[in-house]
């Protein structure tokens, strides 16, 4: 009864079984708390991808005329882009039992918090990617596998990369996003292909990046120049100064790792006196150790 509802949108989101009937209204997210979300995407339904493809068509010419006009010595500036956005499925966008039903419900009486992240299917909750997996042809009955999933993250940001490189970027400067966890698992395999740099998130081992067996499986594996992490923050316990400092030294010095982004870097900058942090000069001096 909801302005604009469309029931061929059931194709353009996911489902918790083999049928469009089960397709998800609502999925939750927890990043420090829980809180619902809008239902993930089928990645692979061919009006989404038009759709993300038409929204990267707006931005690309005029990143790619802003590149091309900086002199030489300004080139720098542009790192590159990020595709994928942590791809994964069920991970950032996980679904409780009977969780359309929560739809026209307080938000108050949404289940407990009980998100699995060494479960690599479900989480501890919910199966999905069953749209996702139907529409990419690798399967449409029996239980879903871990390759299926990773096969379908890997297939979407494969198409992000080369939209990207055929908008005119070398593929030294289109870096994919995937998911990062202490569990290395087979989903950071999703972030290679032959169009992009991989990255990945990393928050576990940032102070001994050598120990993300995920990260390191994949690095031996591709064959670009370099690879990323595109998301991170938790460098060490309190930021302490020192351990920040030899935490950055330790995963850019890493093998050709091009760049770090951290999320929330507001948070950390300044100290709850209201002085800069110290983290800050850290920051400045491993970007000045690693020059060098």
């Amino acid at each position: 009864e909801k302005p604009g509802y469309d029931p061929e949108n059931r194709y353009n989101v996911d489902w918790h079984s083999w049928s469009p009937d089960d397709a998800l209204k609502i999925a939750w997210r927890n990043w420090g708390r829980q809180f619902r979300v809008l239902p993930p995407p089928n990645l692979m339904s061919p009006a989404y991808r038009k759709a993300v493809n038409e929204t990267f068509d707006i931005f690309l010419p005029r990143l790619l005329a802003w590149y091309e006009g900086l002199p030489e010595e300004k080139k720098y500036l542009f790192v590159g882009i990020v595709v994928g956005g942590e791809t994964a499925i069920g991970y950032n966008a996980y679904y409780y039992p009977n969780g359309n039903d929560y739809l026209d419900k307080p938000e108050e009486e949404d289940p407990p918090y009980k998100f699995d992240r060494s479960d690599s299917m479900a989480r501890g909750l919910v199966q999905l990617g069953y749209a996702n997996v139907k529409t990419a042809g690798i399967r449409s009955r029996d239980k879903i596998r871990e390759k299926d999933l990773v096969e379908v993250c890997r297939r979407h940001m494969e198409s992000l990369s080369k939209h990207v490189r055929e908008a005119g970027f070398e593929r030294e400067k289109v870096f994919t996003h995937g998911v990062g966890n202490e569990q290395g698992e087979l989903m950071y395999d999703a972030a290679l292909n032959e169009y992009a740099s991989p990255g990945w998130s990393a928050y576990w081992y940032m102070r001994d990046i050598s120990r993300d067996t995920g990260i390191m499986r994949n690095i031996k594996k591709t064959d670009a120049k370099y690879w990323a992490i595109p998301e991170s923050l938790g460098m060490c316990a309190n930021h302490d100064e020192e351990r920040w400092y030899e935490a950055l030294v330790d995963a850019l010095g890493y093998e050709d790792c091009k760049y770090i982004c951290f999320n929330n870097w507001e948070g950390v900058i300044t100290e709850q006196d209201g002085k800069p942090s110290r983290v800050v000069e850290a920051t400045k001096r491993a970007a000045k150790a690693l020059s060098e």
